[in-house]
């Protein structure tokens, strides 16, 4: 070897936004327990006032925000977490989901606290702006500069990145595992008799085996490239009619499309569970035994809190800085409520959601699942669609 060097440790981004969360929390003596009942009121429009600066409505601009967060990074982030870091993953998800309540509620106050409204009453909010002038106001216009180009780069870069091609991909997954479930299914049936026709020494078996295995694995990659450009480009379409028409389209949009799938989701996941409820305490008795197992999947205890904050990161996007720029153009005058509207998205994304996905997938045991995941070649969102279609 050349070199040798330990791999290993904690993420900076996963430590800068776990001790975010912890900061804020303790500086604002938890909040998000004794603000929620606010951030409900402030929901449900009690304190809207149609004439006061924005654009959308504190239920448009939660449901905007939640439509980038509710939905894979639930479905396929938890799956991902347990098969990365067993059921113990999912508990240290919960906990940066109660944490990121706080940090998502101090991004989006100050969002609105520093945004800038032009003549034409289109605003313009965000880590950009509040960066930039609230550390202009302590004195560090420099450093604030900086940090708002770089979150501007930061931020366009990872719109492709974590904000398109995953949510395409996983997405174009599930839809696929849908369309060839039988053909799946007869691939992982070859592959189970390819090992017992090998276990007996029948060599002209496997081999004929094996070539049927490679003109089925050839037929789902030809099927698999044309799919998803077809589907690529369909969600392509139907997206940009939606965001053409700028955050007030976004948000007409959002709040009626949210809820709904919210609703559908959590029901269909609470018939599994119910189906299943005796063994509700021994789950959840599992997920807690897992996360303080040091010989847990994922490089032990500090893998698996990694791995958990990770994605909980990832589907909450709590610190991240991008529902600030959408709760930036709520119609109202006081930062301080629609960071209490903002805190309820780690809530609803993490604590309700990936809930109901992390107990679907202990009920069926899709997390550890050899036929799905290595005979089937499933993960993500295709694995908990695959779990969801069991029941």
């Amino acid at each position: 070897y050349l070199q040798q060097e330990l791999v290993g440790g904690i993420p900076l981004g996963v430590a800068w936004l776990a001790l975010g969360a912890v900061s804020f929390t303790i500086y604002l003596s938890g909040f998000y327990l004794w603000g929620f009942r606010h951030a409900v009121d402030a929901v449900r429009g009690k304190y809207d006032n149609p004439h006061e600066t924005g654009e959308v409505t504190h239920f448009q601009a939660l449901s905007s925000a939640l439509s980038g967060t509710v939905g894979l990074g639930n479905i396929g982030g938890v799956t991902t977490a347990m098969l990365l870091g067993g059921p113990g993953a999912f508990f240290w998800m919960m906990m940066f989901g109660f944490f990121g309540m706080s940090s998502k509620f101090t991004e989006c106050t100050l969002a609105v606290k520093y945004r800038s409204v032009d003549q034409d009453g289109h605003v313009l909010g965000g880590p950009m702006k509040y960066l930039r002038l609230g550390l202009a106001e302590r004195g560090l216009p420099g450093l604030g500069m900086v940090l708002s180009i770089t979150f501007t780069v930061m931020c366009v870069l990872a719109s492709f990145g974590g904000g398109n091609m995953y949510q395409a991909n996983q997405s174009g997954a599930a839809m696929l595992q849908m369309l060839q479930q039988h053909s799946l299914q007869d691939l992982a049936d070859l592959k189970q008799a390819i090992r017992e026709s090998a276990s007996r020494g029948d060599a002209a078996e496997v081999e004929e085996l094996q070539t049927r295995r490679r003109d089925q694995e050839a037929q789902l990659a030809a099927f698999e490239g044309n799919f998803k450009l077809v589907y690529g480009l369909v969600l392509a379409s139907l997206v940009a009619v939606v965001i053409i028409g700028g955050i007030k389209r976004i948000g007409r949009t959002a709040e009626k499309l949210v809820p709904s799938m919210c609703l559908i989701y959590v029901a269909a996941c609470l018939f599994i569970i119910i189906s299943h409820i005796t063994r509700l305490p021994e789950l959840i008795m599992l997920v807690f035994t897992e996360a303080w197992n040091a010989r847990a999947m994922g490089g032990g205890l500090l893998g698996v809190l990694v791995i958990g904050v990770q994605r909980a990161a990832f589907s909450n996007e709590a610190g991240a800085g991008s529902a600030a720029i959408a709760h930036s153009a709520a119609k109202t005058e006081e930062p301080i409520r629609e960071g209490c509207v903002a805190l309820l998205e780690p809530f609803i994304d993490t604590i309700v959601v990936c809930s109901m996905t992390a107990l679907v997938i202990l009920t069926r045991g899709a997390w550890s699942h050899t036929g799905w995941v290595v005979d089937q070649g499933l993960q993500g969102a295709a694995l908990t669609s695959r779990a969801l279609q069991e029941e």
